[in-house]
């Protein structure tokens, strides 16, 4: 984080930077660190996909749904549109949206 008082940037001659330059600086620093967390998170979930024929597949499915519909209420937030499609997925999606 830049920590510089006003006397800094008034005698180096130039200007602090303002508020919404801090923030767009913010977001770049957090934005790609979040979502290399995210990725590394769902990699670390494949890992479950090993152990095939213990998996309960109502469970899953139903995980699945629920990370699906989470990206894409986060996605809408960023004006961004995504859809999936689960032709294949044994779910009661009327239980899967109660949570």
């Amino acid at each position: 984080m830049l920590m510089a008082t006003e006397t800094h940037y008034t005698e180096s001659g130039s200007s602090p930077p303002s508020a919404r330059q801090e923030r767009r600086a913010r977001f770049n620093r957090l934005f790609p660190a979040r979502v290399e967390k995210l990725r590394q998170s769902l990699r670390v979930l494949e890992n479950c996909s090993k152990s095939h024929c213990l998996r309960n597949k109502q469970l899953t499915d139903r995980a699945w749904y629920l990370i699906a519909k989470e990206f894409q209420y986060v996605a809408k937030s960023f004006d961004v549109n995504v859809r999936f499609d689960f032709p294949d997925f044994d779910l009661d999606l009327e239980a899967a949206t109660e949570e």
